[in-house]
């Protein structure tokens, strides 16, 4: 079992913040640090589900204090690490011009010298794809689209940039992403179109709260859907993130279901103590779950 950090939101104090992440990169048992990428606007009313609770809305603590750009943010804990991963959970890609995010996900990558895994996601928030000017219906389509597009662009053979739409036939993108064919993509969301996104293009399934039991069952599921598309179950890593604190999870029983990494959920941003505390936690549970 490997164990990250998922710093949601990224309201640190800077100095809070960037001693979690240096000290994170010590930690042999911490194999990635993930960031939070931000909603663009919050809204006070909106009529959209939350996906990832009972009552449809979501936490107020998620917005109360705002929240940076996760993949600025990513920059900056590439300067500070050198051995962890870094990843983005998730971009919302239907939002944006996939030129523009093939641009930040190869200087993410060359940034942290091929540590950087690509978090996608499709959206929830019907109020915030209208505020941009992105259509929310076809969300899923164009996020396909979307990913063929950087995909052509990552390519360093021309066959590869044929796929290229017709604006921007004959166009080059360098330098090239420094991990081949391109950083890991790992598709947000708990549903089954979740699931069958990752098995037609992910390397990387990344939930969010799911029990071992739950866990389990998607696992089986997704292995399905590999299988009919002729691929294999250890073509991709499953992350759950979590916000139950480490030292109450049953990590054997992740283990069991087949989970591959258990993310933290985490918001160290008042005080170095608060720092403290939480690497205490970790300490433990990671000495804990190597032990056994």
């Amino acid at each position: 079992m490997k164990f990250g950090l998922f710093l949601m939101p990224l309201v640190a104090e800077v100095a809070t913040f960037r001693e979690t992440v240096e000290r994170a990169d010590q930690v042999a048992g911490i194999d990635s640090i993930w960031l939070a990428e931000p909603h663009l606007l919050a809204f006070e009313r909106y009529e959209s589900v939350f996906p990832y609770s009972e009552d449809g809305s979501m936490p107020d603590d998620y917005s109360a204090e705002g929240e940076l750009d996760g993949l600025l943010g990513l920059a900056y804990t590439a300067a500070l690490t050198e051995r962890v991963r870094i990843g983005v959970g998730v971009c919302v890609v239907p939002q944006w011009k996939p030129v523009s995010i093939a641009k930040s996900v190869t200087t993410l990558d060359h940034l942290s010298g091929g540590r950087f895994d690509f978090g996608v996601g499709i959206g929830w928030l019907r109020e915030e794809f209208r505020a941009v000017g992105a259509s929310f219906e076809d969300r899923a389509a164009r996020c396909a689209a979307d990913l063929e597009t950087m995909a052509a662009l990552w390519s360093e053979s021309e066959e590869g940039r044929e796929a290229l739409p017709a604006e921007l036939a004959g166009g080059v993108q360098e330098p090239f992403p420094l991990q081949r064919p391109h950083p890991p993509i790992h598709f947000g969301g708990n549903s089954r179109p979740a699931l069958r996104r990752v098995a037609e293009r992910g390397q990387g399934w990344l939930p969010w709260e799911l029990a071992p039991v739950a866990a389990r069952e998607k696992i089986a599921t997704l292995e399905e859907l590999l299988a009919a598309r002729g691929r294999e179950r250890g073509e991709i890593v499953v992350s759950v993130a979590t916000e139950a604190p480490l030292e109450q999870i049953d990590v054997d029983a992740y283990a069991e279901a087949g989970v591959d990494r258990l993310l933290s959920v985490v918001a160290p941003r008042r005080s170095a103590a608060e720092v403290d505390q939480l690497f205490d936690r970790l300490d433990s549970t990671v000495a804990a779950a190597a032990a056994t």
